[in-house]
């Protein structure tokens, strides 16, 4: 499995792989967990993207500096994925100088629009950071590398403009280990970093991202020396190189090979596996709260507004908030002490005013993403072989191939469920989900057909019963006798007079040569009433009605 995550957006999930009788096959599958609205971790909000793409159960992936672009490597395979329309290609490297080691740490300068694979090149035997610029198409391995062999995770900062690895395994040793690399047109240096605080224990297969611009570092879970899975979480202050650590989850959210997000102040993981490398079955989806200092059953995306207070008392602080910065002495004159005073006098007021804002950019976004978004539900679905989804072995990639189908519902017993990587099964994963991700979208197939049908039908019934056309004059003529030389008409409206509510209806008219065209400008009138007004803009005289004009 590989992920990235787009803050406010989605988290991005592709390949993994799931098990066929007794052997785990790797799948294509891509999903993704939406972040700009709302949810709760036991239904979270999926999104099957396509099953199209590399096959692989653990790759190294990067975004691009425009959000769009998702570049991943497979067996020193490059594929891009565009998320806007989900279409694939492939991206060439040249032979002989990538590493083919997999879930490698890789990063994107959002700046220069590089990308580093940390240990992703390989020369004349040695592995390399791989950088990689699309703008100027120039791929090439880096004298720098880190020395553990696996199992590390990095991420970009924006604040130290560097690339951050943590953990690993170096000689079958877990690692502790905190590195920074830094580009450079002329020497890249990868060098260890001193840092200070609650630092993270030695582990490998952890999540490290970013979060409030690079300002933050987040470090989850992971394996620990003793093959233990852990629930920890640390929190580093990329300016001072300070850790803190948050609140342990314990075994509920321990976990190892997740995909991590941070939007907003909630850090997001989803799925993964034990120390045994055994799939996760319960709490697939877990949230916690970086402002409070909590793992909450749900995501949200506003910003965490803090509790008000009754008049001339202070504001309220979460203890142990990892964010925070402690005062030096208790007398309260550090500059974290000045924030709390300033936020206890206006927070009443900016608490409105954000909750209107935020309302107003969750409607805005609950709008856009409605039709693009398939909430979970417990309502029954059928899944297996008639299932549209399945693949070219003609086998559903989220069921059981013997099923002839399987009908299920929360709570009753699901279909095998996947290993490590791959979306779970039940109310705990996408497996689960995605087969009520079909569902929902064989509905939205089946209305669009029906509403298909319905316009063809009154198509036919127009066809049938056509409607009596009035005759267009040629506009360069006021004899009603004249044929006319169209041989199309476009109609619209315009609002001759700015400030007004009044539209007048326009044309635009194609000659019979098709090569000129006309537009003319009709204006309203009754022919029994009142004086004709001018039919065309343009025409010498204006046109009189024969019966009830004067001449």
């Amino acid at each position: 499995m590989t992920s990235v995550f787009i803050e406010g957006r989605g988290l991005f999930v592709h390949g993994g792989q799931y098990t066929k009788g007794t052997q785990s096959v790797a799948t294509s599958m891509t999903f993704s967990i939406d972040l700009s609205t709302p949810w709760e971790t036991n239904q979270p909000k999926y999104t099957l993207m396509t099953m199209e793409g590399p096959t692989d159960y653990m790759l190294t992936s990067v975004l691009f500096t425009d959000n769009n672009g998702w570049l991943m490597v497979s067996n020193a395979t490059g594929s891009k994925l565009r998320l806007d329309n989900l279409v694939w290609s492939e991206v060439s490297f040249g032979t002989n100088i990538m590493n083919k080691d997999k879930g490698l740490a890789a990063a994107t300068d959002p700046i220069t629009g590089s990308m580093y694979i940390i240990n992703g090149g390989v020369e004349n035997g040695v592995k390399r950071t791989f950088t990689y610029n699309e703008v100027i198409n120039q791929y090439k391995e880096i004298g720098q590398t880190v020395p553990m062999e696996s199992g590390f995770a990095g991420a970009w900062t924006n604040a130290r403009k560097t690339m951050l690895i943590h953990g690993g395994i170096k000689a079958n040793v877990v690692q502790d280990s905190l590195y920074e690399f830094t580009p450079s047109n002329n020497v890249p240096v990868i060098q260890p970093v001193i840092y200070t605080g609650d630092a993270p224990t030695a582990r490998q297969g952890h999540c490290l991202v970013s979060a409030y611009g690079g300002s933050k570092m987040i470090v989850f879970g992971g394996i620990g020396a003793t093959n233990a899975t852990l629930g920890d979480i640390y929190i580093l202050d990329a300016g001072t190189m300070k850790w803190t650590k948050g609140v342990d989850g314990g075994a509920s959210v321990a976990r190892a090979y997740t995909a991590c997000a941070v939007s907003n102040d909630m850090f997001v993981a989803w799925g993964g596996c034990d120390g045994a490398l055994t799939t996760l079955t319960s709490n697939v989806t877990i949230v916690y709260n970086l402002k409070t200092n909590q793992w909450v059953p749900g995501y949200s995306p506003f910003p965490y507004v803090a509790p008000t207070t009754s008049a001339g008392s202070a504001a309220a602080t979460p203890s142990g908030n990892p964010l925070g910065t402690p005062s030096e002495t208790p007398s309260g004159t550090g500059e974290g002490s000045k924030s709390g005073g300033i936020i206890g006098g206006v927070v009443g007021g900016l608490a409105v005013i954000g909750i209107v804002i935020a309302l107003y950019i969750f409607r805005q976004r609950r709008q856009v993403n409605n039709d693009k978004t398939t909430i979970a539900t417990s309502a029954p679905v059928t899944v297996g072989k008639d299932n549209v989804y399945y693949n070219d072995d003609k086998m559903a990639p989220h069921t059981d191939p013997n099923a002839h189908p399987t009908s299920f519902i929360a709570g009753s017993t699901p279909p095998p469920r996947f290993h490590i990587f791959q979306p779970s099964t039940s109310e705990v994963g996408p497996v689960y989900q995605l087969a009520f991700i079909d569902h929902h979208q064989q509905n939205q197939l089946l209305m669009e057909q029906q509403q298909q049908q319905q316009q063809k039908e009154q198509q036919q019934k127009q066809a049938q019963n056509p409607q009596p056309r009035h005759a267009l004059k040629d506009p360069q003529t006021v004899d009603t006798a004249s044929p006319s030389p169209m041989t199309s008409v476009y109609a619209t409206s315009t609002n001759s007079n700015p400030g007004t509510n009044s539209n007048q209806p326009m044309a635009m008219m194609t000659t019979s040569n098709g090569n000129s065209a006309n537009i003319c400008q009709f204006a309203t009138r009754n022919p029994h009433t009142s004086d004709d007004t001018q039919i065309f803009a343009g025409v010498p005289s204006p046109e009189r009605h024969p019966h009830t004009a004067p001449h």
